[in-house]
């Protein structure tokens, strides 16, 4: 077998990052499709090396057909490159139930930007609860530098009950620039339930997210999420770059 195709398939394997007894398998099977193309276009003229180099390039990336051939629902996916996709994913753009990454999707995702159930980063946009700079939950809590939520509390807040540097809604407890609907006096029902559930669910939520207990059980939480994630990835990367010596292509 030409050496080029060896290293060619060497790198496939690197990135597909199969369990010992299906990797061989896969790589067989990658190389009997290979070796079927350069015949065919050996009998198309082409010398063997000119043919061998040209169904290389038909087929792929090394990267691309490697990530191609992992699982489509793994416990654990971490890309540096494309969509991961697993329970964990990791990469510049994941999905799964937990995502990390510059884009993030699933139920707790952290990212550039976030959409999920949970939510943190840059922009994030939540069902239930977002924190990072520029938040919106549809259903819940938002906290960060911009927040649109029923409960949104940052610099700039807007929602049903919220507080902030700027804070607008139906019912402002405090905040720099205060613009409230109501007052506690004049709360409807449904917002002074909603109130009490504050009070007694979100720690010192009528107090600046700058400074409130909240803010440090939000940055203890993000961490709790960011550091194993990002541990894994650079882990990942690290074995790529030492196993592929074209990881930088």
């Amino acid at each position: 077998m030409s050496d080029k195709l060896n290293k060619y398939l060497d790198r496939v394997m690197v990135y597909a990052n199969c369990a010992e007894e299906k990797a061989t398998g896969i790589r067989h099977e990658l190389e009997d499709h290979l070796c079927i193309k350069i015949e065919e276009l050996q009998k198309a003229g082409l010398q063997y090396e000119e043919a061998v180099s040209k169904a290389i390039e038909d087929h792929g990336h090394p990267r691309t057909v490697g990530y191609a051939l992992r699982p489509h629902n793994a416990w654990i996916d971490i890309r540096t490159h494309g969509t991961a996709r697993g329970f964990i994913a990791i990469g510049p753009k994941a999905v799964g139930i937990f995502a990390f990454g510059g884009q993030a999707y699933g139920v707790f995702t952290l990212g550039a930007i976030s959409i999920g159930l949970f939510s943190w980063g840059g922009l994030a946009l939540a069902l239930l609860f977002s924190w990072g700079g520029v938040v919106a939950s549809l259903l819940g809590v938002a906290y960060g530098g911009c927040a649109l939520a029923p409960v949104a509390s940052g610099g700039v807040a807007a929602g049903i009950i919220s507080t902030g540097g700027a804070a607008y809604g139906f019912f402002v407890p405090s905040g720099g620039q205060i613009h409230s609907v109501y007052t506690l006096e004049t709360l409807p029902t449904f917002i002074e339930w909603m109130w009490s559930f504050c009070k007694s669910y979100i720690p010192d939520f009528s107090h600046n997210i700058n400074y409130n207990t909240g803010n440090w059980i939000l940055l203890l939480s993000f961490f709790t999420f960011m550091v194993p994630m990002s541990f894994l990835q650079n882990k990942e990367t690290k074995r790529l770059q030492e196993q592929d010596p074209y990881f930088a292509e």
